[in-house]
């Protein structure tokens, strides 16, 4: 059984109401307008709401959506028209897409205004679907739950407080991510505001010079967690590091616009992280590890060995787990991130780079990383043991991810629950029972 907690509604668009057509097979949940830009840099306004499938037997496919926008309900000549379809939360249109009974799913509807400076105030919308059978659901697989099937992009694990999931667009900083808190005692849920949100003030912003909403939006900024320094990108993909209130920003890393950034895994020690970029599926991943406090680890994301998957700092980010054949025949190395020094960890043929990032474990005398890799097509969790260099396979994953999909994953501090999340269309929250399963050894 999941036991999702839903996103919240977003806020709609004030004095915006919609009609659907009579002949709808599908609902619409709600709607509100955003003011994004085009792939030509344009500014242009999409009706963004979400679909519902009213049927608990039957799912529906191809699924087309028609908008017509209006000044107020009741009139007659509209001042906007839409074609849109399905998305997930980050706007990516899926190449096949099912409905499923009783299912929720974003659509996208790019308005083109008929005149400059238009009032929309209703919208009519209408639905074209084709009936298909619904999928199977997924089998359960031993000793993983499914906790959520919201879009999860990041947990973390406060010291003092339930674990927290975020649900929302990995491209965008957490502040503007839903939050949740899990106990997994009472498998309970409660929206909760993430303490970093209090941090990132509109004055903080001014400091970092972030004062424009999409470069903000485009900054992954993130919070150390032992300084509560800031990291973060400038709309030119400059690196900068900054006070915890934003004050004093340093450079990292510069000449960096020909890169995506996307994502900062923190490595446990010193504030030390690495920050990894790629374009699209299939590039190798480039990286390059520092401090919060500015200083350099690794050479520049020039200088490193490139990566098929994204790559595993250690607890210092002195060295990371990456996939490549320029090492050797191809599979795992560990890789020091300045120095020449490498080993083979073990051969494999890797996943690409939307698979999650392996898990590095240093704590005390243990010394492992979790590694999700598919074998014969099923996507799998093996644990690598670094003191008797030794793989063993633990588990099938629920993994179902596409080409614009991504799959992380994190280690709870006392090392029972491995927490695995995916986004897009076959998005989740899953935690898998460490307890259960046979010894890294």
């Amino acid at each position: 059984m999941v036991v999702s907690a839903q996103e919240e509604t977003p806020s709609p668009t004030p004095e915006l109401t919609f009609t659907l057509a009579d002949d709808s097979l599908l609902e619409v949940r709600w709607i509100h307008l955003d003011n994004r830009l085009n792939p030509f840099g344009e500014a242009q306004s999409v009706l963004r709401g979400q679909l519902y499938n009213p049927d608990d037997t039957n799912g529906y496919t191809n699924i087309n959506l028609f908008a017509f926008a209006y000044p107020t309900q009741g009139d007659t000549d509209p001042v906007a028209e839409g074609f849109g379809y399905p998305v997930t939360i980050c706007g990516f249109v899926p190449l096949e897409f099912t409905l499923t009974p009783q299912g929720e799913q974003y659509f996208d509807i790019p308005l083109e205004l008929y005149e400059d400076d238009v009032t929309i105030g209703h919208i009519e919308i209408e639905i074209s679907a084709d009936l298909t059978q619904a999928p199977p659901a997924p089998s359960p697989i031993a000793h993983i739950r499914q906790i959520s099937d919201d879009e999860v992009v990041s947990v973390e694990f406060p010291r003092e407080a339930p674990v927290r999931y975020g649900v929302g667009c990995d491209k965008v900083p957490f502040t503007e991510w839903d939050w949740f808190g899990f106990n997994p005692d009472t498998d309970t849920f409660e929206p909760i505001e993430h303490p970093g949100v209090q941090q990132i003030t509109r004055q903080a912003r001014e400091r970092m010079r972030l004062r424009d909403d999409a470069e903000y939006l485009h900054s992954f900024i993130s919070i150390a967690p032992i300084s509560r320094r800031l990291v973060f990108q400038s709309g030119v993909n400059h690196f900068y590091t900054a006070q915890p209130d934003g004050n004093n920003r340093r450079y990292v890393h510069q000449d960096l616009s020909r890169f995506s950034l996307q994502g900062i895994i923190w490595g446990g020690e010193n504030d030390s992280f690495l920050a990894y970029y790629f374009g699209s599926y299939g590039e190798k991943v480039r990286y390059f590890t520092a401090r919060a406090t500015s200083e350099w680890i690794s050479r520049s994301v020039y200088g490193a060995t490139l990566s098929i998957t994204v790559p595993a700092p250690n607890a210092q980010a002195t060295e990371v787990i990456i996939s490549t054949d320029e090492l050797g025949p191809m599979g795992y190395y560990r890789k020091h991130t300045f120095l020449s020094s490498n080993s083979l960890l073990f051969e494999a043929e890797p996943p690409g780079n939307n698979y999650p990032a392996p898990v590095w474990v240093q704590r005390g005398r243990i010394d492992q990383a979790y590694i999700a890799r598919p074998i014969d097509g099923i996507p799998t969790l093996q644990c690598y043991n670094f003191r008797t260099a030794t793989v063993t396979t633990l588990t099938p994953l629920p993994l179902n991810l596409t080409e614009n999909d991504r799959g992380w994953m994190w280690v709870s501090p006392d090392m029972t629950t491995l927490m695995l999340a995916q986004n897009g269309i076959n998005g989740g929250l899953w935690a898998v029972d460490l307890t259960a399963l046979p010894n890294c050894e």
